[in-house]
């Protein structure tokens, strides 16, 4: 089996299409500039009244083995037990990015320390403040972070197709499933080297192609703007 001498999606997804469907726990919706749309909107607002209820029967169901007096330390406890599943999910989006999409790791790094500190101020208020208002002030900001950060890329330029997007999440996919390939113990050298350079060069072929579709950041986007 012999390394690839040019990238070719196409023929790479003939090859390999099992690579298109693996997972990735991030950039689920692509947006362009900053500007969703309104059937994301929608869904984001049932997302956020689904998770709310989530947390409210979690919240409950703690109720029956620790002492919560009141609604508000329910609808704390719930938010708080909450985080670390999130956290998890979050740290293997992370993971993911990593090896398949290196210009969103700081982003998500970012909101690992975000959600630390949101347990902090759960955790305190829990046990000393017990208000509403933090409850669901921490429930907004950890929403809209997940929302914007991990489940939404945003900035991609106004002209780019969305035939590029499409490719870039493939490219993705083929990066981190690559990378999945190599590390099998049952591969010999050859072929660990070939999944090895596929893996690299999807790399290489990501970020050229987000330097291309996507603004770097919020301020090159107002300087296109203006």
């Amino acid at each position: 089996m012999s390394e690839f001498p040019k990238f070719d999606l196409q023929h790479i997804q003939l090859k390999h299409p099992e690579a298109f469907f693996q997972r990735l726990n991030y950039s689920f919706f692509k947006v362009t500039g900053l500007s969703p749309t309104t059937s994301l909107l929608l869904q984001s607002m049932l997302a956020i009244c689904l998770y709310a209820l989530f947390c409210t029967l979690l919240g409950i169901l703690l109720s029956h083995f620790i002492a919560l007096s009141t609604p508000t330390h329910i609808i704390d406890a719930g938010i708080l037990a909450s985080i670390p599943l999130i956290y998890l999910f979050v740290i293997f989006a992370y993971y993911q990015a990593k090896y398949s999409a290196q210009s969103l790791t700081k982003r998500l790094q970012y909101l690992l320390y975000l959600l630390l500190g949101l347990s902090f101020v759960l955790a305190w208020n829990l046990k000393f403040y017990v208000s509403d208002l933090i409850n669901f002030t921490c429930l907004f900001i950890l929403y809209i972070s997940m929302f914007c950060i991990l489940f939404t890329e945003g900035l991609f330029k106004l002209d780019s197709r969305a035939v590029d997007r499409v490719r870039l999440q493939k490219i993705r996919q083929l990066s981190y499933w690559a990378l999945k390939q190599s590390q099998k113990k049952a591969l010999d050298a050859q072929q660990a080297y070939y999944f090895n350079q596929l893996h690299l060069q999807a790399m290489q072929e990501e970020q050229k192609l987000v330097q291309r579709i996507r603004y770097n950041s919020v301020s090159d986007f107002f300087q296109s703007e203006e």
